[in-house]
């Protein structure tokens, strides 16, 4: 009964990883519209842009000002 209990132990654990993974890499991808399922996601991609290449100047602002 035990070794039972534990393969879908083991089996919903990877199911919810895995489901965790898709969403992390649909979240980093950019896309503005993310249909999973019968679930639709739009999302407003240019504000998160804007973060981005702000950060990322940022960035390279203090690598230059270090040297």
């Amino acid at each position: 009964m035990a070794m039972s209990e534990l393969f879908w132990t083991t089996l919903y654990t990877a199911a919810f990883a895995f489901i965790i993974t898709i969403a992390h890499f649909c979240y980093k991808s950019k896309c503005s519209k993310v249909s999973i399922c019968c679930l639709t996601f739009e999302r407003n991609i240019q504000a998160e842009e804007e973060l981005d290449m702000e950060a990322q100047k940022h960035h390279i602002d203090d690598k230059t000002s270090s040297v």
